[in-house]
Parts: structure tokens; C-alpha cells; sequence
């Protein structure tokens, strides 16, 4: 409650937490490193830059006009901003 949350702030850190939670970091050792909440919201956590690690089938297509399967999952997260 000290953040003071608005339904913004929990579009955006829902929408972070999509985008965290396929990180190596929260996958690595099935999950075992998956910081404490409290911690990773005062930690202001949700405007930390992420590397996605994607798996995907080899063959699979994107949408036309993106080059890259991580411009794909980027544009995927802003849409659910």
C-alpha cells in the first residue's frame, strides 16, 4: 500500500511480471530464484530490463513485417500494457 497502486501501476506490473517470469533467472533450477514479492516490489523490480529466454518450435513463423521472434514477444508485452 505505501506505492499507493492505481489500476496503471498494476497494468504495468502485471504486464512486467508476464515479461519476468519467462526470464532465465526466474526459470533457472525450476524457479528457485524467483525473488520474494515484497522484495521485488520495493525493489521497484518492474522497471528492470529483461532478457526473454523463448522457446519455440524451430519452424515456427512470425507475423509479417517482424524480423525476430524477440521483436515479437516484445510487441506482444506492450500490447498487454
Amino acid at each position: 500500500m505505501k506505492l499507493k497502486p492505481d489500476i496503471d501501476f498494476l497494468e504495468k506490473v502485471l504486464a512486467s511480471l508476464e515479461v519476468q517470469k519467462r526470464s532465465a533467472d526466474w526459470q533457472k533450477d525450476g524457479g528457485q530464484y524467483i525473488p520474494y514479492p515484497a522484495s521485488w516490489l520495493n525493489a521497484g523490480c518492474w522497471d528492470d530490463e529483461v532478457v526473454v529466454s523463448v522457446s519455440h518450435p524451430p519452424n515456427t513463423e512470425l507475423p509479417p513485417g517482424v524480423s525476430s521472434m524477440e521483436e515479437w514477444e516484445r510487441i506482444k508485452a506492450e500490447r498487454m500494457r
